[in-house]
């Protein structure tokens, strides 16, 4: 760095990095060392905790280089800062030559809500309901605001709700509430109807060639699922 902006040999090393705009060579190492974390607990999640049994050994040889998965702990605390929960992105499971079991179903978004009563969009709710009859109904949101996030997947007899890392989006959360309904649904032999009102999500499983990791967890079950795409203006009564 010294020699791309001709700084002379005595020149503090903060002067250089601050010329340079680089940050400081121990944030940047802190930094890298959080970024290769997350991904380490993508592929094992239980690093951390694996051989605490030597923590004490450190403690008591303090001049003893410790191993990163004791020194993160410390990093983490200095910035305030939580490791997210993330997900292993796999290889899809289904090529994009063959049909994925997944229905999407506009029919109630379509109507135009100018010129249509809530008693019609009732009806053809209900239309809709029984339409799909035979299907286990769950009912899905996700909501993001400043201070929470998290996500819900509801149908009559299991209710599913928590919260989820402040680092991801609406979208995320719309697909993690549907990855939830079906891993609640396909515990029973039946297939799956999944009312939401998240028009991204439904396009993002639309969309076979999603690097999304949540999108390759939902494309592993194998029950057939209608997703059915609720107005976002009208309030449904089951």
């Amino acid at each position: 760095l010294r020699l791309a902006i001709g700084a002379f040999r005595t020149s503090p090393t903060t002067c250089i990095l601050a010329e340079a705009k680089e940050i400081p060579l121990r944030l940047k190492r802190i930094e890298l060392s959080i970024r290769f974390m997350t991904k380490t607990l993508a592929e094992n999640p239980n690093f951390i905790t694996n051989n605490n049994h030597l923590n004490v050994e450190y403690q008591k040889h303090p001049n003893t280089p410790r191993p990163l998965r004791i020194r993160i702990q410390d990093y983490l605390t200095e910035t305030n800062l939580t490791l997210p929960k993330t997900f292993k992105r796999q290889l899809h499971p289904i090529a994009p030559w063959e049909t994925i079991e997944i229905i999407s179903d506009y029919n109630l978004n379509e109507r135009d809500k100018k010129i249509t009563t809530a008693k019609t969009f009732q009806a053809l709710f209900q239309k809709t309901k029984e339409k799909y009859s035979n299907h286990l109904e769950f009912y899905t949101d996700g909501s993001k605001t400043k201070i929470r996030t998290g996500y819900a997947a509801i149908n009559e007899d299991k209710v599913e709700a928590s919260k989820l890392p402040d680092t991801y989006s609406i979208s995320s959360c719309e697909l993690y509430a549907i990855m939830k309904a079906l891993q609640l649904g396909t515990k029973e032999i039946k297939n799956i109807v999944i009312y939401t009102d998240s028009k991204s999500s439904i396009q993002a499983l639309e969309d076979q060639f999603s690097t999304n990791p949540i999108y390759s967890s939902i494309h592993h079950h194998s029950s057939v699922t209608i997703i059915v795409q609720l107005p976002t203006w009208t309030n449904f009564k089951k």
